[in-house]
This record gives structure tokens, sequence and C-alpha cells, in this order.
């Protein structure tokens, strides 16, 4: 690579443009120097960026955790409001019930009046008060009741109350699980960048011309991704038999489409490249057993 190379490669690359200082550093110094101080920065940055993304996913699942922990105490909440609306009902429906029964009885004491009337002999005054003691204990039933109503209607207020709450927590629960699966994608993402990186960087000097010519876009193609499985199953093929399986076992679980819902096309693609990968290999070690 020529130092104008060298120099345009530098100018395009995100680590570059953050200061005058540290282009004039890479400027003056070698063109590997240069890439070589590049590709710290950047491994640097990325390092620095899964740590910072590995903290905010599990502040997340600490807050879905209490979340959850406030949703079971709105279910709580919610189970006593309709055990004590059951009561209440329960209590109006007892109400009603006497205050028929005395209603009847009431009737019957009238038309006990009137017969006393009827009656010379028969005490007016005690059943003048006989009356007025049922009337008082059926006003005070009445008043029972309506107590019972106004605990029913607070206890719909509160069950309403707490629906909306409960909507409220489903939503933001939602929303959570939204912003974790996007975390998740982008973790992806960043890994398999750095595990390009690392590809480039353990290449020669023709791998490291076609890096600084591709840029970002080359860090998710199928070639370096293919170029990537490949080294790494020849380097577990050259492992022995319990680790070499272990090693591809533990490849093929990293990339399986279940274990990534967010990729599931982009994980179907690694899947099928790793298991070209493993074929080749199991083809070359049987080869191999049998030439010994």
């Amino acid at each position: 690579m020529s130092p104008a190379q060298s120099r345009q490669h530098g100018s395009g690359s995100p680590s570059t443009s953050r200061s005058s200082g540290f282009s004039s550093s890479i400027l003056a110094q070698s063109p590997e120097d240069a890439l070589s101080i590049m590709f710290d920065q950047r491994v640097t940055l990325l390092t620095a960026t899964l740590e910072s993304l590995r903290c905010k996913c599990e502040l997340l699942q600490e807050q879905v955790a209490e979340s959850g922990a406030v949703s079971s105490s709105y279910a709580a909440r919610l189970a006593r409001s309709e055990e004590a609306l059951r009561r209440s009902r329960l209590e109006s429906e007892l109400a009603k019930e006497r205050e028929r029964q005395l209603q009847q009885d009431v009737s019957r004491l009238e038309a006990l009046l009137e017969a006393g009337k009827l009656q010379a002999s028969f005490s007016d005054a005690r059943h003048q008060a006989a009356l007025a003691e049922e009337r008082a204990r059926s006003e005070r039933l009445r008043q029972m009741r309506d107590d019972a109503l106004l605990q029913r209607d607070n206890a719909l207020g509160e069950l309403s109350g707490c629906y909306a709450d409960l909507d409220t927590l489903q939503a933001t629960l939602a929303d959570s699980a939204l912003y974790v699966r996007y975390l998740r994608k982008r973790l992806l993402e960043l890994e398999l960048a750095a595990a390009r990186q690392q590809q480039r960087a353990g290449g020669k000097e023709a791998e490291r011309g076609s890096s600084g010519s591709a840029g970002a876009e080359a860090a998710f193609s199928l070639g370096s991704i293919r170029a990537a499985i490949t080294a790494a199953v020849a380097e577990a093929a050259a492992c022995g038999e319990e680790e070499r399986k272990k090693r591809v076992r533990a490849l093929q679980l990293r990339w399986h489409p279940d274990k990534n819902p967010v990729l599931t096309e982009f994980a179907t693609e690694v899947t099928k490249i790793i298991n070209e990968a493993v074929a080749a290999m199991e083809a070359g070690v049987g080869v191999g057993v049998r030439g010994g």
C-alpha cells in the first residue's frame, strides 16, 4: 500500500476523524504501524461497546424482573379487590333479603294494627311502639345497604385503576422486550464485526490491502464469513477428536437459527456455511485415517 493510499484509508475511518493530532501521529509513522494502531483502536472501541451493551442488557433484565414483581403485586391487589367486591355483592344481596323480610313484617304489623283498631281492649300504644322499632330497624338495615353499595362502588373504582395500571405495565414490558431484542441483534452484529477484524489481522499484506478497499461492508459479506468459519473449523480439525467435536458443536449451536430469532435468515446462511465446512473437514479426516 502506497503512502497516498494509507492517507486516503485513514481519512475515511471513524477513528482518524476524531482529532487532527491523531491523524498527524498516524501520518508520521509507517503504513504498517498506522494500520496496526488503527486496528488496535477499533478493537478497543468494539470491546468497550460490547461491554456497554452487556451492562445495558443486564440492567434491562433487572428492570424486567422488577416489572414482573410489580405485576405480581398488582395481580394480588386485583385478587383482593375482586374478593372484596364479591363480599360486597353478597352483603348487598343479604341486605335486600333482610329488607324484603322487614317489609313483610311491617305489612304484617300494619295489618295487625288495623285489626287492633277494631278491638277496643287491644293496646294501641304497644303496637305503635313495636311498629316504630321495626321501622327503625328497617332504617338501620337500609343504611347498611347504602354503605355496602358505597363500598362496592369504591371497590369497582379501585378495580378499574388496577386494570389501567396493569395495561400500562404490560405495554412497558412489551417495549422492554423489543429493546432487549434490538440489543441482542446489535450485539451479534458487533461480535461478527470483531471476528472479521481478527480474521483480517491474521492475514498477509494482500488481505490487509483488500480490507482497505472493501470497507465496512466487507465485514458482513458471505465470503469473509465463509473464510472465518473455514479457519475456525480448520483450527478445530487440528485438535483431538473430543476437542474437535466440542468446538464444532459449540460453533453450530452459536449460529443455530433457533438461538438467533432476530437474525433468522442470516443465521440460516451461516449455519449452511458451517455445515459445509464441517462436512469438508470430516471428509478430510476420513481420508487421513484411511491413508494412515
